[in-house]
């Protein structure tokens, strides 16, 4: 990101004497288009360049003083988060590199699965197909299913001559 290096050369410390309104507005509009990466950023440098224009217009100074210390800050906030977004951009980078470290075949057969799924996935699986099996032959066994659901001996008359 080219936009942080340039900001950084527009960095300023709060109480920053720019001597005059003008200096501030041209500094201003050197460093909005650089914001352009967080629209958040950028749109509360907007409104605190327009506070400090405002009140510096109205006559009161200290007002302006202040808001131009909240501009200076916005700019350093920003130039904080674009570096943390870039290194989170190159660490997610990395990860993906190193997570497609694992070559999926084709035909994906028992013998892989068993080299490249973890142990604890074929336990979970394993008491899986047990805890089925075991409620199948509980709920076989119930009197619910025995009377409802298995059909009825028919008994079987034979007649004698």
């Amino acid at each position: 990101m080219e936009f942080i290096e340039e900001l950084e050369k527009h960095q300023k410390r709060r109480g920053y004497n720019f001597g005059s309104i003008e200096n501030f507005e041209a500094w201003c509009d050197e460093v909005q288009p650089l914001l352009h990466f967080s629209q958040k950023h950028e749109r509360v440098f907007e409104q605190a360049k327009s506070a400090a224009l405002v009140t510096y217009r109205i006559g009161s100074k200290q007002d302006a003083v202040n808001n131009m210390n909240e501009a200076i800050g916005i700019v350093n906030q920003a130039i904080v988060f674009g570096k943390t977004i870039k290194t989170a951009s190159e660490l997610e980078a990395g990860v993906q590199q190193e997570s497609s470290g694992v070559a999926y075949p084709e035909k994906v057969t028992l013998l892989w699965l068993v080299k490249h799924v973890e142990v604890k996935h074929w336990l979970g699986a394993a008491v899986f197909i047990i805890a089925v099996f075991t409620a199948g032959i509980k709920v076989g066994n119930s009197a619910f299913y025995q009377d409802y659901f298995q059909a009825p001996s028919a008994i079987v008359e034979t007649k004698t001559n």
